[in-house]
């Protein structure tokens, strides 16, 4: 069977309990996963059965070392991600929808 190799960023996922706005959970707890478009379709195709690999850079910390894990977890290959010295995570924060009331998505933008 051949290897799907995606290239792309991985990024944190905030996002608040129990469909609450942030208005209504802040401060408090976030829930917080790894994702972002590329990386969900890697992970998509890993656990529909196909193999694949992800191809990326992330700072090397303990944040890595929690994404690496969760990606291991799924079978995705992780041998792709190099590990480098510098950079972080990209983040966005999501509400999500109730009922008549659709989900918001926020992205802050991180500057070095």
């Amino acid at each position: 069977m051949k290897t799907i190799v995606i290239f792309g960023e991985i990024m944190g996922r905030l996002c608040a309990e129990n469909f609450q706005r942030f208005s209504q959970s802040m401060p408090g707890k976030l829930d917080m996963t790894f994702a972002g478009a590329e990386a969900n379709v890697a992970a998509s195709i890993s656990m529909l059965g196909r193999k694949a690999k992800f191809v990326t850079a992330l700072p090397n910390n303990e944040m890595t070392a929690a994404c690496l894990s969760t990606l291991k977890g799924i079978d995705l290959d992780v041998s792709g991600i190099k590990k480098v010295g510098y950079g972080c995570f990209g983040l966005y924060f999501v509400e999500r929808g109730a009922n008549q009331r659709p989900s918001r998505v926020m992205y802050i933008l991180l500057y070095r």
